[in-house]
């Protein structure tokens, strides 16, 4: 009898334990109910900082549960307030990058592609999810600097197109003299073309240029003109004032410059005189001939997009007339000079590029007297000699 006593005993003080346990746990969830209720950016940053997992919030360990309800209630307003404030931050950063973005769109890229961070390639790949929020405020106060990155895609952009622009042009101008230039020689040269990558870093670029000549002179006196007599007897006409194009040089020129504009009808032809020391003062008077024919051509086709006047057709010299016409230039344009050394086509060709650089200047060039630079004619020279002697 007295053991079943002691029994029951037990096993009322267990009940009223467990009873009590319990509800002691139903309080504590209560409470931890309230504090995610009230503070639920505080709330869910202590349980990711102290590794506290759960389903629910009936299913946190007693332990953990005791850990949550350590903190005093003025850390948790303290804790919501400053997490809320950072939410605040970053949305405010967030959408003023995603402004930035939106202005500089290919600036960011070379932007970000500089970044030191080991997100920057996954960033490339996955637009900006990767970037931290300090990232992007590093970027809001760069904005300079990509305002500049997207400028120099621009022009990297430019560049690119202009070069391949000009590869098609000359080789159109290469393929077209062996129908309407067949009497004339040619060869080409390669002008300085810097390109600018988007970074800004400047690298060089392949800008070749076809000189087209139905004439040629060389100025050097000791080379061996046995086979090219005539090419060292022409340089007389460089200095004499007895110059004429034939008839059929002048029809040539013509119908090469009406093949071009007939098949771009932008073209823009520039008569030029390149008054080096070889080149008398009065040699633009060779150029009549070549004029006269052009002149109807230009004015029926409007190879020009303004009126043709005398400040048009003008001298390099001329600073005026030049900077007039390369404002109203054309891309695709026909040089054509009288007496041309080499550094003086590659010098004007850069000059003619960098100042008209908006308009992406596509250059094919006619002389009617080439100089051949000591080499080229040196090479001519072996050339015919290694041909006789086989």
């Amino acid at each position: 009898m007295a053991v079943l006593i002691v029994f029951l005993i037990i096993s009322v003080i267990v009940i009223v334990i467990a009873s009590t346990s319990e509800a002691s746990k139903n309080k504590q969830i209560k409470k931890i109910k309230k504090m995610k209720e009230d503070y639920p950016l505080a709330f869910e940053s202590y349980c990711k900082d102290n590794r506290i997992k759960f389903r629910s919030i009936e299913n946190i360990p007693r332990e953990n549960r005791k850990k949550i309800l350590s903190v005093s209630l003025s850390a948790w307003q303290c804790e919501e307030k400053k997490i809320f404030q950072e939410k605040q931050r970053e949305k405010k950063i967030d959408n003023e990058f995603d402004a930035l973005e939106r202005k500089y769109p290919n600036g960011i890229t070379s932007w970000i592609s500089q970044l030191s961070s080991s997100n920057a390639i996954a960033t490339l790949l996955n637009r900006w999810i990767y970037l931290t929020t300090n990232e992007k405020e590093m970027a809001l106060k760069e904005e300079s600097k990509i305002s500049k990155l997207e400028q120099l895609y621009g022009d990297s952009i430019l560049s690119t197109e202009w070069e391949s622009e000009q590869k098609e042009y000359t080789e159109l101008c290469r393929e077209k003299r062996d129908t309407f230039l067949k009497d004339f020689g040619c060869y080409p040269y390669s002008v300085k073309f810097d390109k600018v990558t988007r970074y800004g870093k400047l690298e060089n670029g392949n800008y070749k240029i076809w000189e087209f000549f139905p004439y040629s002179y060389c100025i050097e006196d000791d080379l061996d003109y046995t086979y090219h007599s005539y090419i060292h007897e022409n340089k007389k006409y460089v200095f004499d004032k007895n110059f004429d194009c034939s008839d059929e040089t002048v029809d040539q020129i013509t119908s090469f410059i009406k093949s071009l504009n007939d098949e771009h009808r932008d073209v823009s032809v520039y008569f030029r005189d390149a008054r080096n020391e070889c080149v008398s003062e009065d040699i633009a008077s060779a150029y009549v001939p070549i004029y006269e024919s052009l002149t109807e051509f230009i004015e029926e086709s409007r190879i020009y997009d303004y009126p043709l006047d005398d400040a048009i057709i003008a001298n390099t010299t001329q600073q005026e007339a030049f900077d007039k016409w390369i404002k109203n230039v054309s891309s695709k344009i026909v040089i054509i000079d009288y007496a041309t050394q080499n550094e003086e086509l590659t010098q004007f060709c850069e000059y003619l590029m960098t100042k008209g650089k908006s308009k992406k200047p596509l250059i094919t060039y006619i002389s009617l007297m080439k100089c051949f630079s000591r080499e080229e004619m040196q090479s001519l020279i072996d050339k015919k000699k290694k041909t006789i002697e086989e």
